[in-house]
């Protein structure tokens, strides 16, 4: 299974948005786009084209994949939104 990787916060920081101000312009929780941040949890599709809207960028610009990270079958399965993503509204 690919990992993603995010450059948000580093997106974000340098337009001098907050999370929660972030969060809000595109739907999602505070708590949500800290933890896509941080790495804890693996964003699904509709988050991505989210931010990609958000910030007019593509996505190879706010995201990054490395293919080969967890075929030792020690990776462990991040939140996905097959899983249900953390929506603003659905709390």
């Amino acid at each position: 299974m690919a990992r993603v990787y995010t450059n948000l916060k580093k997106y974000r920081k340098t337009r001098g948005i907050t999370q929660e101000e972030f969060a809000r312009g595109i739907g999602y929780t505070r708590h949500f786009v800290s933890k896509v941040e941080t790495g804890m949890y693996t964003p699904g599709i509709q988050f991505i084209e989210a931010c990609c809207f958000y910030f007019r960028a593509n996505i190879g610009d706010l995201f990054y994949f490395n293919m080969d990270e967890g075929r030792d079958g020690n990776e462990t399965r991040d939140a996905n939104v097959s899983q249900g993503e953390e929506r603003r509204g659905n709390q």
